[in-house]
């Protein structure tokens, strides 16, 4: 089912109102990492560590057990092979999604070791979560625009808590409707302007619905207005930021309410996820974006729909760009911003992004930071 106008195209278009700046920005870890939140490498020890506090059984949990038996695998067939937190995460995906465990499947949303996994990240990230925000994302947020659209494929709640804190509008979900047909729907274009932050992987407060009977858990609903009934969207719940210390300490919670996120994997079940209409409208009309930024995200191997993504954004705002098009919003330059300490290092983060054309790309490569944030994103004051 199509909309009826782009979701992509902010309202106002036609005029030349400061505030649209139709800007695209892309985080990935390395955006969180100044609040004092574990980069995927860094995760593996802290999830452990809950699974021996919340579930051993006998020594071990299921999370435990699974971890065994990988390690015990790798000896198998590659050995001297470092473990790799997205190579487990997969391991694990190939066994739910192909059935290998047949009658013993766990739950349509993954076996047990993989929604204690996916409990035990979001339990790490929310407890890791600083009370008082840092100073850095709420000029982050102050900065920005209801025009803009914010793409993260981070769990935590970093920027929609300094999002609130500045007071600026936004949505976590594609478009807002003010009609269904079974064939289309129009977008509903009288709403006020509100930016749209997209969590293409997942949140942390997110839950899968209808709730098990037995969790003791009250959610509100991510989309809001009316909705195609098929809209997978609908089957998503959002727990309440005061719940979410009571979900987070709830050890049956990884069973009863598993979180809504793609755990580490490089065989994300993208196509069966009920996230997948997130991504919905992120290519269209591309060449009109005011520009485009990536902060700390490295385009993992694990994630080419990101590549696909980040490719067609640049390439189009790039040639644009040449092409002078006059439009309601300048295009600035783009940013990847990154910490790179040595050369190597530096090669292989510019190697990635080597479709960014040169000519219109700053590489920011001493992190995302107070001292870099006029850089990447200018004050509009």
């Amino acid at each position: 089912m199509e909309p009826t106008e782009s979701a992509s195209t902010p309202s106002g278009f036609g005029t030349s109102d400061p505030e649209l700046t139709n800007r695209v920005f892309l985080l990935g870890a390395g955006f969180s990492k100044p609040a004092g939140l574990p980069l995927a490498t860094e995760l593996l020890d802290r999830v452990v560590a809950v699974a021996q506090s919340r579930w051993s059984v006998d020594g071990s949990s299921h999370l435990e057990r699974d971890l065994e038996r990988y390690e015990k695998f790798l000896q198998d067939t590659d050995p001297g092979r470092a473990f790799d937190l997205e190579e487990f995460g997969a391991w694990l995906d190939w066994e739910h999604t192909l059935r290998l465990r047949g009658s013993d499947t766990w739950a349509d949303e993954g076996n047990e070791s993989t929604l204690q996994l996916r409990w035990a990240i979001g339990h790490v990230l929310h407890n890791a979560t600083p009370t008082d925000l840092p100073e850095l994302y709420l000029d982050f947020a102050r900065r920005l625009t209801t025009s803009d659209v914010v793409l993260t494929l981070n769990y935590d709640r970093l920027m929609e808590r300094a999002l609130d804190e500045v007071g600026l509008p936004y949505r976590r979900f594609p478009a807002r409707f003010s009609e269904v047909y079974d064939t289309h729907c129009v977008v509903d274009s009288d709403h006020p302007p509100e930016l749209l932050l997209s969590k293409l992987h997942g949140s942390l407060d997110w839950v899968q619905l209808p709730i098990h009977p037995k969790a003791t858990l009250e959610v509100d609903s991510l989309v809001e207005g009316v909705r195609p009934s098929d809209d997978p969207l609908l089957g998503v719940g959002v727990i309440p930021s005061a719940t979410l210390d009571y979900y987070y300490n709830d050890a049956n919670a990884w069973w009863r309410s598993p979180p809504t996120l793609m755990a580490p994997s490089t065989a994300k079940p993208l196509a069966r996820s009920t996230l997948v209409p997130l991504w919905d409208g992120i290519l269209p009309m591309a060449y009109m974006r005011g520009s485009f930024a990536t902060i700390g995200c490295s385009l993992p191997a694990g994630d080419p729909y990101v590549l696909r993504v980040a490719h067609h954004i640049a390439t189009e705002i790039g040639a644009s760009i040449d092409q002078a098009n006059e439009l309601p919003w300048p295009q600035t330059r783009m940013k990847v911003v990154d910490m790179r300490t040595d050369r190597v290092a530096v090669h292989e983060l510019r190697e990635r992004y080597r479709f960014m054309p040169s000519a219109h790309t700053d590489f920011i490569l001493d992190g995302f930071s107070l001292d870099t944030l006029d850089q990447i994103l200018p004050s509009r004051s």
